[in-house]
């Protein structure tokens, strides 16, 4: 019986090898190479990722040029609307990671910035006018108005509507709450104002917090490893990118990911998952491991991006310090700070529908706001505001001009 047995989980374990080597096999005639990735398998990218993606990154002069480039296809009003139209034009910035190219104009005027880099038609005088106060505005895309012309954000509809304030829009494009921090204190002994307000918008920011190189968390087209924030003993400390540009960055990593890049990237970017983004050069050479490599990474990153809106969570933690850091700042010059959080398009409709999303999201603003004298949550009035008065941005992103114009006018409310 005993010896029956042996044979019969031989013959099974024999079957079960061969039919793995024969799926070996057929995976392996289906793999096809990728510049993002070891290779694809029924249009799956299986790790290891690449950190570097195996394309050609433009330069300083080369990302120039694309922001007069058409952004296909788009056209309103018979023009060809531009990149630099919708995003602003960029420049690189060693502290930062970037930031807006001063006294630029983009292809159709739709975005043109100041001696400051500030979204704005006009020099910002350094002195306030002894009639008006002066309001700064930080934060990202949202804040900078992204994919609507100037005359057509809620920074410009504020500026209109608040005629004793003065509000100056230093929103850009990408920038986490950190580089928000880090740009307001590059800029406040520069010029007089009275009051800061930093935009926060929890489905596009938080997970930025806990990340430096945007390909690696979102797969965008952003290479360049940025500046964050981390908690240590309690505090915020300031860890800045180990290169002074992308092109150094490239330089020193492009033949392969060196011991210094991969290290910075394990202590200080959340979505550098092992599963991911680590060689194990004998085990990868079965793609059936590699397919669970990519379902472990597939579940570590839903895990990560699901708890994101948990007081408890690093990019919290690091947000409500950031928002406190910038508040103390403020209040020790004698400015007034305010933290503004703002829901993204899909929110609103989905706090209204979900339970368990609307606790989420009261838990999260309750913690955020509870250590500031000035913090106010826009969700509960985006809710009760009909949802076609929510457009979108001219490429189907982003706020619209309605919807730019509605937070304005909830703002007014709040600041004035």
């Amino acid at each position: 019986m005993t010896r029956r047995w042996t044979a019969n989980a031989l013959l099974s374990l024999a079957s079960l090898m061969l039919s793995w080597v024969l799926l070996e096999i057929v995976l392996n005639a289906l793999e096809k190479p990728s510049t993002s990735s070891a290779g694809i398998v029924i249009g799956q990218e299986l790790p290891p990722r690449k950190i570097i993606p195996s394309v050609a990154i433009p330069g300083p002069e080369e990302r120039l040029r694309r922001a007069g480039e058409w952004h296909k296809p788009l056209v309103v009003s018979g023009r060809k609307i531009t990149y630099g139209d919708l995003y602003g034009i960029p420049r690189e910035d060693e502290l930062l990671g970037h930031a807006p190219l001063e006294n630029a104009t983009s292809e159709n005027g739709w975005w043109q910035s100041n001696q400051l880099g500030a979204r704005s038609r006009m020099p910002t005088a350094l002195g306030r006018s002894p009639m008006k106060e002066r309001l700064l505005l930080f934060g990202d895309s949202y804040t900078q108005g992204s994919r609507v012309p100037q005359e057509e954000t809620f920074a410009h509809y504020l500026d209109e509507e608040l005629s004793r304030i003065d509000v100056i829009n230093f929103g850009v494009d990408g920038y986490s709450m950190g580089q928000s921090f880090l740009r307001y204190e590059k800029l406040r002994t520069r010029l007089e104002h009275d009051q800061v307000l930093l935009v926060l918008v929890p489905e596009a920011d938080l997970w930025r917090e806990i990340n430096v190189i945007r390909y690696i968390a979102r797969g965008w087209e952003s290479y360049k490893v940025n500046p964050r924030f981390v908690i240590e003993d309690k505090a915020l400390e300031l860890v800045k990118s180990p290169y002074r540009d992308l092109g150094e960055m490239l330089d020193e990593n492009r033949a392969g990911v060196t011991v210094e890049l991969r290290r910075h990237l394990q202590q200080h970017d959340r979505f550098y998952f092992e599963s991911r983004f680590a060689d194990y050069p004998f085990l990868d050479r079965s793609i059936t491991f590699r397919l669970i490599r990519r379902w472990r990474a597939k579940s570590e990153y839903s895990e990560l991006m699901n708890g994101l809106m948990d007081p408890s969570s690093e990019a919290m933690r690091v947000t409500e310090l950031i928002a406190l850091n910038m508040a103390r700042v403020a209040e020790s010059d004698g400015v007034r700070f305010t933290l503004v959080i703002l829901p993204s398009p899909p929110d609103a409709s989905r706090y209204v529908r979900e339970s368990e999303y609307r606790d989420r999201w009261r838990k999260m603003s309750s913690f955020l706001c509870a250590r500031l004298s000035a913090c106010h949550d826009l969700m509960d009035d985006f809710a009760r505001i009909p949802t076609y008065k929510f457009d979108s941005g001219y490429d189907g992103t982003h706020y619209g001009p309605s919807a730019n114009s509605q937070i304005a006018s909830l703002l007014i409310d709040k600041i004035s």
